[in-house]
C-alpha cells in the first residue's frame, strides 16, 4: 500500500468524493444521486465542521481518492436523562478497485482517534444487518448492535410512480388499491370518532418554520432517546441553506383545537439504478412526532398516528412523489402498528451500532424508550 496516503479533507475534494460514493454504493445496485454542491453542504457546510472530520485515502500515483470515512456531526444527545457527546459516522466507502486492502479499517481508526480527541463519549453508525462491513469491520473495532430499524415504504401517488418507474405498471391495480382504500377507511374512522372532531392540519412548503422546530424540540425527546434538538446553527444548515429544491422541506402540523400536537418533515432525493437505467425520486421523512399523552387509549393513539401519516402522504402527492420512505426503530410499537394499518410495506432495515469511547461509561440500560434514528445517520441526508 506504498502508493496510498491517509489524510484529512481538503478544499476541492468534493468532486472526487462524489465519484467515490457513486462507485462504492452502486455495487449494491442503487445509490442516491450525488453532486459536488450536495457534498459541500453535507460536509464543509455542516455545523462546527473541521477538515479532520473527513478521513481520506488517496492513491497519490493516480491522484485519486479511493476511500473515506466521515464523522458527520459531533453533537450532544440526551439518553435516559444524561447528556452524552456522540460522534456520528457516515460515508464509509472504498473504491471497488481497492477493497480488501485495509483502507476502511485504517480510516475508521483515524475517525475513532478524532472522536477521542473531541472527548466523545460514544460513536454511532448504521450498517447492513448481514453485511460484510458489520462483521469484518465494525464489530472488530468494538461497535455493538444497539437496535434494529424498520424501513417503511408507501406508494401514495400511483400515477407518478408509474411515470418514474414504468416497470411497475403490471402492479398498478394493486398499487392503486393500497394507495387509496386504507386512506378511505381511515377517513371514515376519523369521521365517526368524536375525539377527532376538533383536529386540523397544515401543510407548509418552506425553508424555515420556527413553530415546527419548537414543537419537534419539545415533543420528540419525551418519547424517544437519541434526538439532538435543533439549534439555530443546525436549523440553518439542515433546513434553510440547502443546496437544491429537493432539500427544501415540507412541514406537516397537526392541531387539536388551537394546540399543535404533532408533525412531520420531509424532503426528497433522487435514486439511480444504473443496470436498469432508472432514476426516480424518493420522499425521505426526517421526523415524525405526536403528543402521545393527549390520547386516552392505545386505539385512539394509533388513529392519531395514522391521521398524521395520511397527511404526510397527502403532502407527498402535492410534491408529486410516488414513493415515501421512513426509517424507524423496530421497537417503536405504536408507530409500527399504526403504519401497518395504512398498508405501508415494512422491510427489515439496518442495525444501529454504538461504540463506547469513554471507558467509564456503561450503556446496559440505554433502551427505556424507542431510539430516534436521524436521517443523516440512516441515509446520509440531514
Amino acid at each position: 500500500m506504498t502508493n496510498i496516503i491517509f489524510r484529512h479533507y481538503q478544499e476541492g475534494d468534493d468532486r472526487q468524493l462524489v465519484d467515490l460514493f457513486m462507485r462504492a454504493f452502486l455495487r449494491n445496485g442503487k445509490s442516491f444521486l450525488r453532486s459536488t454542491k450536495i457534498e459541500k453542504w453535507r460536509y464543509s457546510k455542516s455545523p462546527k465542521f473541521e477538515p479532520e472530520m473527513v478521513q481520506i485515502a488517496e492513491d497519490v500515483e493516480k491522484d485519486k481518492i479511493v476511500g473515506s470515512v466521515f464523522v458527520n456531526l459531533v453533537e450532544n444527545l440526551n439518553i435516559n436523562g444524561k447528556a452524552y457527546l456522540i460522534g456520528d459516522i457516515n460515508d464509509v466507502a472504498s473504491h471497488p478497485d481497492y477493497i480488501q486492502r485495509g483502507i476502511a479499517t485504517k480510516l475508521m481508526k483515524m475517525a475513532i482517534e478524532y472522536m477521542k480527541q473531541k472527548n466523545c463519549d460514544l460513536s454511532i453508525l448504521t450498517a447492513d444487518r448481514e453485511g460484510i462491513a458489520r462483521k469484518k469491520l465494525y464489530l472488530r473495532l468494538g461497535y455493538r448492535d444497539l437496535t434494529y430499524s424498520n424501513l417503511y415504504l408507501a406508494l401514495p401517488h400511483p400515477f407518478q410512480l408509474i411515470k418514474d418507474l414504468p416497470i411497475v405498471i403490471l402492479l398498478f391495480p394493486a398499487i392503486l388499491y393500497f394507495a387509496i382504500v386504507p386512506r378511505l377507511m381511515l377517513k371514515l374512522k376519523i369521521l365517526f370518532s368524536s375525539f377527532f372532531k376538533d383536529f386540523s392540519y397544515n401543510i407548509i412548503f418552506n425553508k424555515k418554520h420556527l413553530t415546527y422546530m419548537n414543537k419537534v424540540n419539545t415533543i420528540l425527546p419525551k418519547y424517544y432517546i437519541g434526538f439532538s434538538k435543533y439549534d439555530k446553527e443546525k436549523l440553518e444548515w439542515a433546513r434553510v441553506n440547502v443546496p437544491s429544491k429537493r432539500e427544501i422541506p415540507t412541514y406537516i402540523l397537526v392541531k387539536k383545537g388551537n394546540k399543535t400536537i404533532g408533525g412531520a418533515c420531509f424532503t426528497y432525493e433522487r435514486i439511480l439504478m444504473p443496470k436498469s437505467n432508472i432514476k426516480f425520486r424518493m420522499c425521505i421523512i426526517h421526523e415524525i412526532f405526536i403528543e402521545k399523552e393527549l390520547f386516552p387509549n392505545a386505539k385512539l393513539l394509533g388513529l392519531g398516528f395514522q391521521y398524521l401519516f395520511e397527511k404526510i402522504l397527502r403532502a407527498a402527492i402535492q410534491r408529486k412523489l410516488g414513493i415515501v420512505l421512513y426509517y424507524g426503530d423496530s421497537n417503536d410499537n405504536n408507530l409500527r402498528n399504526s403504519i401497518r394499518k395504512l398498508c405501508f410495506l415494512i422491510i427489515k432495515g439496518s442495525v444501529l451500532m454504538v461504540k463506547i469511547i469513554n471507558p467509564q461509561l456503561s450503556l446496559a440500560k440505554i433502551k427505556k424508550k424507542p431510539i430516534f434514528i436521524p436521517t443523516y445517520i440512516s441515509v446520509g441526508f440531514p
